[in-house]
C-alpha cells in the first residue's frame, strides 16, 4: 500500500546519472554508533529547481578519524559548499569540529513529520531526482519505511523502530538546499526581432507616461 509509505519516492524519481552542469554540492550526515552513520550528497544548479540526491553511504561504528576520512573521500568527488550534521550529540559534533578543523551546519530537526510531508510534495512533483546506482541503500529505506500510526504527530510513534538513518540524512539535506529558488533560464530573444522591438516601445511608452504623471503632480500650481 503506497499510501502507507513514509516517503513518497518512486521509480519516477530515479535517474541513471547526474545531468551535466555546474552544481553546488551539499553533504548531510546522520551520526550514530551501533546505528549507521549515513552520508548523503545532494546537488543543485542554476536555472533548475530540482534537488539531485547523487550519492549515499552508510556504515556503523565509525570513529572521528574514519568519518573525517570518508568526508575527504567524498570531497574529491564533490566540492561541498556546506556540510550539514545531526547535532543531537553536541559533544561528539564539537569533538569532530575540533579534530578536523571543519565547520558543520547543525541539521534542522523540528516538526519532522510536517517537513516529510513537504518533501513528499517535491517527490510527487518530480522536484527531487535520485541517482539510482549510487543510492541503492537509500532507495531501499524509502521503499521499506511505513507509517505505523497515521493519527499521531509524533515521528517516533509514527514509525517505531524502523531503520531511517539514510532517509533522516536526506531530509536534513533537503531542508538545507535552495534549489526551489531557481527558475528556468529565459530564452534569448533577438534584439532586432519584432517581439523585442514591440517590448522596447511598450517600455518607452510606460516610461514617458509615468514621467508625464510625475511632472503633473510635481508642478507648482501656485
Amino acid at each position: 500500500d503506497t499510501d502507507k509509505k513514509l516517503y513518497k519516492a518512486s521509480p519516477a524519481n530515479y535517474i541513471k546519472e547526474l545531468p551535466p552542469g555546474d552544481y553546488q554540492y551539499l553533504l548531510s550526515l546522520d551520526i550514530g554508533w551501533n546505528d549507521d552513520n549515513a552520508f548523503t550528497v545532494g546537488a543543485f544548479k542554476e536555472f533548475d529547481n530540482t534537488l539531485y540526491i547523487v550519492h549515499c553511504y552508510k556504515q556503523p561504528k565509525m570513529i572521528v578519524d574514519t568519518i573525517n576520512n570518508k568526508i575527504k573521500e567524498l570531497e574529491k568527488l564533490y566540492p561541498f559548499t556546506r556540510i550539514v550534521i545531526d547535532s543531537a550529540n553536541k559533544q561528539f559534533v564539537q569533538e569532530l569540529t575540533y579534530r578536523t578543523g571543519r565547520h558543520f551546519t547543525p541539521a534542522a530537526k523540528t516538526d519532522k513529520l510536517n517537513y516529510i510531508h513537504l518533501m513528499n510534495s517535491d517527490f510527487i512533483c518530480l522536484k527531487i531526482k535520485i541517482v539510482e546506482p549510487l543510492c541503492k541503500d537509500l532507495i531501499k529505506e524509502y521503499d521499506s519505511l511505513t507509517i505505523l500510526d497515521d493519527k499521531t504527530n509524533n515521528y517516533q510513534t509514527a514509525i517505531g523502530n524502523q531503520i531511517d538513518h539514510g532517509s533522516d540524512s536526506s531530509l536534513y539535506l533537503w531542508r538545507e538546499s535552495y534549489n526551489y529558488n531557481n527558475k528556468p533560464e529565459e530564452p534569448k530573444v533577438n534584439p532586432y526581432s519584432e517581439q523585442a522591438v514591440d517590448k522596447f516601445w511598450s517600455r518607452e511608452e510606460n516610461r514617458l507616461q509615468n514621467k508625464q504623471e510625475q511632472n503633473f503632480y510635481e508642478k507648482d500650481w501656485d
